[in-house]
């Protein structure tokens, strides 16, 4: 016998499709844009324009063009040019330094910046950087540049993390990035060694400095990223000790420095000696005794220091034409003051004449590309 219905009516089965809900789908963790690594390889392909409209070599600019647009040379940054360590940061020796550079900051940047936070990253991109700088500039015949020293940062800032956060890391992400940095490596190891400009003493002060500043960055922490608060104090003490020790820090001897130091005071000296003469208030033998012990002295020994180091520039046509200057006016001053003290005009003429030979090379060497 059938059963009666229930009050409510016949039980209706339900759907298969709503009886049992899958479980939702785990949100997607926010996309990470690294803005201060975009920001940052835009400034670096910027002033690369930059150094094309004012007229660098694409390929392969010459140490002397670097050093009068901001690239970093010990004689001059360590004596008062301190702000080199930073300008030479942003400037490159060609395009494909430009383009190897800027890889491997979006290759390793994009990683860093996320494990540090966008201020722990700028810090220790500046940092690393001017630490780089520093390292370098502590060389006597080097024009530097190039972003390398502080991308070596970044690279070490990962290391320092994964000493102190490896269990957060992702192990096949952490392969990737290790392929990574060991070609960043292998190519920047190359390029130093055969391209000019290129200091693999920065990239090891980089290196050294980038892990210094991850770990004082991260140390103690847990999950959250370096605070906004430690990024600057670990910014504000880096960068106060790179600037502190290369104001301390004794320039490197120089020939070509300390060659522009001893022209300077002597052709003055000798301009004054010259006035002296015409206006007849210094004697002949006087006028000789200065030649002889005040301007050819400090002259051969800067001249002799040049043909033996060389200037650092990396320009093989200047090179020539400076021994030549040099040269030039230190025969002209020994036969002046021959001439002077034998009372031989012919010989003071052609002593003159020679010193005059001096005057044509500086046009030379004006007009000689950098």
């Amino acid at each position: 016998m059938d059963q009666p219905d229930s009050p409510e009516g016949p039980e209706r089965p339900v759907p298969p499709a709503i009886q049992d809900e899958p479980p939702a789908a785990p949100a997607k963790p926010p996309r990470h844009i690294p803005w201060v690594t975009i920001v940052l390889a835009v400034a670096n392909v910027a002033v690369f324009a930059w150094q094309l409209s004012a007229g660098a070599h694409a390929m392969q600019p010459t140490p002397q063009w670097m050093l009068e647009h901001g690239g970093n040379f010990g004689a001059s940054t360590l004596d008062g040019e301190q702000w080199r360590l930073f300008t030479s940061m942003f400037l490159h020796y060609g395009v494909l330094h430009l383009v190897m550079n800027m890889i491997g900051l979006l290759d390793g940047g994009r990683h860093v910046e996320r494990m540090y936070g966008r201020a722990g990253f700028l810090a220790l991109y500046l940092v690393a950087g001017l630490a780089g700088s520093f390292a370098t500039s502590l060389r006597s015949n080097v024009v530097s540049a190039g972003a390398s020293g502080a991308i070596f940062g970044v690279f070490g800032a990962f290391a320092a993390f994964l000493v102190l956060h490896r269990k957060r890391l992702d192990k096949e992400e952490v392969a990737k990035q290790s392929r990574g940095l060991l070609v960043f490596l292998a190519y920047n190891i190359y390029f130093g060694v055969t391209a000019q400009g290129i200091d693999l003493v920065a990239h090891a002060g980089g290196l050294a400095a980038g892990f210094l500043a991850g770990l004082a960055l991260e140390i103690g922490t847990h999950q959250d990223q370096s605070s906004v608060r430690r990024s600057l104090v670990v910014a504000v003490v880096g960068v106060g000790l790179v600037l502190g020790g290369a104001m301390l820090a004794s320039p490197p001897t120089n020939a070509i420095a300390d060659l522009g130091k001893v022209e300077a005071v002597v052709l003055e000296r000798w301009n004054k000696a010259v006035a002296e003469i015409q206006a007849g208030t210094m004697a002949d033998d006087a006028a000789a005794d200065v030649i002889e012990k005040e301007l050819l002295p400090p002259w051969r020994k800067a001249r002799l220091a040049y043909e033996k180091d060389g200037d650092g520039r990396g320009n093989e046509k200047i090179y020539p034409l400076m021994v030549t200057y040099l040269t030039a006016r230190e025969d002209g001053w020994a036969m002046i003051a021959q001439g002077l003290r034998a009372k031989d005009e012919a010989l003071t003429k052609r002593g003159l004449e020679r010193f005059a030979e001096g005057d044509a090379v500086i046009a030379q060497l004006k007009a000689t590309p950098k």
